[in-house]
């Protein structure tokens, strides 16, 4: 999806779609505990291998011949956020990333 598009399709989107929607208050009040619980749960070599199964899915139900450039962009980008916030949750629980 190209840029214009993208920003055509967000503008028409509620404000309230523009905020956390997935998360209690108390996580909003504390992010830091949604951080914690998820690299708990996943190592960032599990969370990859798992972004690329999507990944992958998405490209072997690609037989309408779409352009699926924009899901992957998004899904590579989610990786690269994933590792900010690891760095993130671990500089601030005191642990040094590895």
């Amino acid at each position: 999806m190209k840029k214009k598009q993208r920003k055509r399709l967000t503008s028409e989107w509620p404000d309230y779609l523009r905020q956390p929607i997935f998360l209690t208050k108390e996580e909003i009040a504390q992010p830091e505990g949604v951080l914690k619980d998820f690299f708990e749960r996943y190592n960032l070599i599990a969370f990859r291998a798992c972004l690329d199964e999507v990944r992958d899915m998405a490209l072997l139900a690609n037989i309408d011949g779409g352009d699926y450039s924009d899901l992957i962009y998004t899904l590579e980008n989610a990786k690269r956020l994933t590792e900010a916030c690891w760095l993130i949750y671990k500089r601030r629980s005191g642990d040094r990333p590895s």
